[in-house]
């Protein structure tokens, strides 16, 4: 996952709540689950019988199943936490950069669909959706950057 752009006050509280753990405990915290290579186990911070799922995929952690990450959608304390413990993998920054980066898979896509394809009512219907997607798409970054500036202009609509 690229790490586009400044970490939000947010993120930031969260990265410091995880560098508040002693470097001895973080060993006793997390435990990988060796039975799903990418799966770990991060125990919670207030809750020593409580664990949360992290996974894991190429370089990227992709969701923790805290209450935190999934209403917020951006990187959790537990996510630091196993970024401190093993830094191949690095926490998510924003749920923008998810959006955007569909987005761009989906440009991406069509522009293959156009170029495979022979009939002439899918081609001229390709570049008017590469155009919603393309407004779309700098709608999101827009949206990221006011984000980045000020996290309390957008709202979850």
């Amino acid at each position: 996952m690229l790490n586009v752009g400044r970490m939000g006050p947010e993120e930031r509280r969260r990265q410091i709540q995880a560098e508040q753990i002693n470097t001895e405990s973080i060993q006793d915290m997390i435990r990988k689950d060796n039975n799903n290579p990418g799966k770990y186990l991060v125990q919670s911070f207030s809750n020593i019988d409580l664990q949360y799922e992290i996974i894991a995929v190429e370089n990227s952690m992709q969701s923790c199943t805290c209450v935190d990450f999934n209403h917020n959608r951006i990187a959790c304390k537990h996510m630091y936490l196993l970024h401190r413990y093993n830094n191949q993998y690095s926490p998510i920054q924003s749920r923008f950069m998810d959006i955007s980066l569909n987005v761009v898979d989906t440009l991406n896509v069509l522009n293959e669909q156009q170029q495979s394809s022979n009939d002439v009512s899918d081609v001229e219907s390709v570049p008017r959706s590469q155009n919603n997607l393309t407004n779309e798409m700098v709608n999101l970054l827009a949206a990221y950057r006011s984000y980045t500036e000020n996290p309390c202009l957008l709202s979850e609509e």
